[in-house]
């Protein structure tokens, strides 16, 4: 048999309606293919869903973390934690920003940051943190503690985590910069 014989497994599948392809079809029409209406009210949306001053949507989250990790203009070299389990932009994005990765520990069961070493970090002497809330689990917000108490500016890859809240009810989002989302097919929100 060849490949040809069977259908593919898709790989995350999007539920497209009829009215999504007519608003598809609309904003092609509208000539705005970016920064249009449909933009700033996806942009005023969320900004009010996520209790938010503002959101600025950008082309992906690994233009959005790259962004927000230079926007804290840290000194060439600058230490900044990040965990070791990730996607590789929430890495690189410090690099690309003159920064250095400090891969922390995760915790087994949830695969995110582990506060404890996130304090053994901030002991060591990093300048800034990347935190993710991986698989649309929220991190445990004593590291928002642990952080504000240093004075150590956190950056939040919430790339699988639009609409995430933690155990009080808090939505992700909360960090000291700014949380980065993504609408990849493969998240819980696609564009």
């Amino acid at each position: 048999m060849s490949d040809s014989d069977h259908d593919p497994i898709p790989f995350s599948p999007p539920s497209v309606t009829e009215d999504d392809i007519e608003r598809v079809v609309e904003v092609l029409r509208s000539r705005w293919l970016s920064t249009g209406p449909v933009t700033h009210d996806l942009e005023e949306r969320l900004a009010e869903r996520l209790g938010a001053p503002h959101v600025v949507a950008m082309s992906s989250c690994t233009a959005a973390l790259e962004i927000s990790m230079r926007s804290l203009r840290l000194a060439p070299g600058a230490r900044v934690g990040v965990p070791a389990w990730t996607f590789v932009a929430s890495a690189s994005s410090i690099v690309n920003a003159g920064g250095v990765p400090v891969l922390l520990d995760v915790e087994p069961d949830t695969l995110n940051l582990s506060p404890t070493a996130v304090a053994a970090a901030i002991e060591d002497g990093i300048q800034a943190l990347v935190v993710v809330h991986f698989a649309g689990a929220a991190i445990d917000e004593s590291i928002f503690g642990l952080a504000a108490s240093a004075g150590i500016p956190v950056v939040e890859d919430a790339a699988h985590a639009l609409g995430t809240t933690d155990h009080r009810g808090q939505m992700s989002g909360a960090g000291t910069v700014g949380a980065c989302f993504s609408f990849y097919a493969t998240k819980n929100l696609t564009s």
